[in-house]
């Protein structure tokens, strides 16, 4: 899809966006700030530093290999996760999805 979409440089209406994966959200203009505000309190919920750190990888990985990318997210864990808790790192997340059992 986004080999054709670059190639044919159509115009991608909302719809198709939500569906294809382009949209995390599609809501009615009436309901924009409710849910950027939804998303932005989830967001504040979170541990700052790990919100913070999580946005230093992936800026970093954007022009690196999928080996580059792994090696960064394993050099993360280890070395600002190391001694993480999830519940304080990302409380609203657990609260709305628990944990996965191991």
């Amino acid at each position: 899809m986004a080999k054709e979409l670059l190639f044919t440089a159509r115009t991608v209406e909302a719809e198709e966006a939500y569906r294809i994966g382009l949209l995390n959200h599609l809501v009615p203009r009436e309901q924009l700030r409710a849910k950027t505000m939804e998303l932005g309190r989830m967001i504040a919920g979170n541990n700052r530093g790990a919100v913070s750190g999580i946005k230093r990888l992936l800026l970093r990985q954007m022009a690196q290999d999928l080996e580059g990318q792994w090696q960064e997210e394993r050099d993360f864990a280890k070395n600002e996760f190391e001694n993480a808790k999830a519940e304080e790192a990302f409380p609203e997340f657990i609260a709305r999805k628990g944990r996965a059992l191991s």
